[in-house]
């Protein structure tokens, strides 16, 4: 994680964004699944990924990458794409 981490920070540094915002992203969703949603490298990532939209000045979509880290970061129990990964929140959800 630590080689991600400082490979992002140079990538960004060199103003190298879409080539950036392509590993964060799969770093993100590999991440919530392996760590979870709450985990500290997954809420870097979600960093890493704010800064590269704020730097790209796409600031509409970082305001919502924002709101979706606020509820990822929140939530005990969330898969890739925001749903609930307990069966019975999913059930109910879908009502």
């Amino acid at each position: 994680q630590k080689i991600s981490n400082l490979l992002l920070w140079v990538l960004i540094d060199r103003g190298r964004y879409e080539e950036a915002k392509h590993i964060v992203d799969r770093a993100i969703a590999s991440n919530i699944q392996t760590f979870g949603a709450r985990s500290p490298i997954t809420l870097q990532n979600w960093c890493h990924q704010l800064r590269i939209l704020h730097e790209t000045a796409r600031m509409d979509e970082a305001l919502e990458v924002g709101k979706k880290a606020i509820v990822f970061s929140e939530a005990a129990d969330v898969d890739a794409t925001g749903e609930s990964e307990r069966p019975t929140e999913r059930a109910s959800a879908r009502r």
